[in-house]
């Protein structure tokens, strides 16, 4: 048994799957996020021992379902059920590994992942992704970096691989730090063959796999906190909010953070929506106001934004002071991430506490919005 990695991180990335796997085990119906662990443990696998290894051999064994699910309920039921097993056996997998693997000495020798022109081609691989993923935006080297843990090198050895694709025209730096990829790289990564010049590599030797495009690995966390919107009492509205309200578990639990602004913005978008319009005679004169404030056209009350349903329900006491407090930051964040171009202009990145703020200031609105006692105006 040979580690491709250094000790330490390779039992990181192990706890990691593990815990991710015991989630899921409990969560067969995810299908697409039990796909993406799948692909990420199998990645890692590669990365620490390499191609013709018994761990690769005994990982790749396991025939893990398609993430996607049709047909009868008797079909989705085995589905289900070789799902739980592939898993289990994953899992068992993962703790024997954890355990020989922990047993190694701490100076145990660190093996080059692959020669030097195959780890040159896996930076560029990750730059490719990177831009198809983030356009405009540069990649970074740090501890804990997305391409670090995608590589499996140490950050010298990164930059090192990085200054030589800078060299030669594949990758180029960018302004403030990091680096991207240029367009010959592009070229290069799309037809490969044009890479042979420069990085041949040994027809026989295993390619690197191409990197895939992963869910960032979620931390262990309390669990998902109820929001409950049950009480709404137009039927078709209230349809609407509890989808949305099951997708923003979906993402608190997965730590999809624009997911979690975006959604939390729009719920509370429709709950303003609901609770003015009981009240429509006294906001629409203040929403009047506040369109007339702006200099802008009065929009009739159905086209308001989250930021007017805000400011007109400030001004009719909707709030308590804690919600009010909260809510242009909230709105701010909102306004942000619904719009790519604002993102890339600014190079936004939102943070778990923006997401996790967000979600909490929905929560309070939402007692708020509930414990409306007033009659309609």
């Amino acid at each position: 048994m040979a580690l491709q990695v250094r000790k330490t991180r390779a039992l990181a990335w192990l706890e990691d799957s593990l815990k991710q796997g015991e989630r899921l085990a409990r969560a067969l119906d995810q299908a697409h996020l039990i796909q993406q662990w799948w692909l990420q443990t199998t990645q890692r696998f590669w990365v620490m021992f390499g191609e013709n290894t018994p761990e690769m051999k005994s990982l790749r064994g396991i025939q893990m379902p398609s993430a996607h699910m049709t047909g009868t309920a008797t079909a989705m039921g085995r589905m289900h059920e070789e799902r739980a097993h592939a898993i289990d056996q994953a899992l068992d997998l993962i703790r024997e590994t954890y355990t020989r693997t922990e047993r190694m000495p701490d100076d145990a020798p660190i093996e080059p992942p692959l020669n030097e022109n195959h780890a040159i081609r896996r930076v560029l691989a990750v730059l490719y992704e990177h831009r198809r993923a983030n356009p405009g935006k540069a990649i970074s080297l740090h501890e804990g970096s997305h391409l670090l843990d995608r590589t499996g090198l140490e950050p010298s050895v990164q930059r090192e691989h990085l200054e030589t694709l800078k060299r030669l025209g594949y990758a180029d730096s960018a302004p403030g730090g990091g680096y991207r990829i240029s367009s010959q790289g592009e070229r290069a990564s799309r037809k490969p063959a044009l890479l042979d010049d420069d990085f041949p590599i040994d027809a026989e030797s295993p390619p690197p796999p191409p990197p895939a495009i992963v869910l960032a690995p979620a931390p262990a966390r309390a669990p998902v906190p109820a929001i409950d919107v049950s009480w709404v009492t137009d039927a078709d509205l209230r349809a609407v909010l509890e989808r949305d309200v099951g997708e923003l578990r979906t993402a608190i639990a997965n730590r999809m953070h624009t997911t979690m602004v975006v959604l939390a913005g729009a719920i509370a978008e429709g709950l303003l929506f609901f609770a003015l319009s009981a009240r429509r005679a006294v906001a629409e004169p203040l929403g009047a106001q506040v369109f007339q404030g702006r200099n802008r056209r009065v929009q009739p009350f159905e086209r308001w934004d989250l930021w007017t349903y805000i400011e007109v329900a400030e001004r009719m006491n909707v709030f308590q002071a804690a919600t009010k407090a909260l809510a242009h930051d909230v709105i701010r964040d909102f306004r942000n991430m619904i719009h790519p171009k604002v993102q890339l202009e600014r190079n936004l990145v939102p943070t778990e506490h923006a997401a996790d703020g967000s979600v909490v200031w929905l929560r309070a609105l939402i007692e708020d919005v509930r414990n409306l006692q007033a009659p309609a105006p």
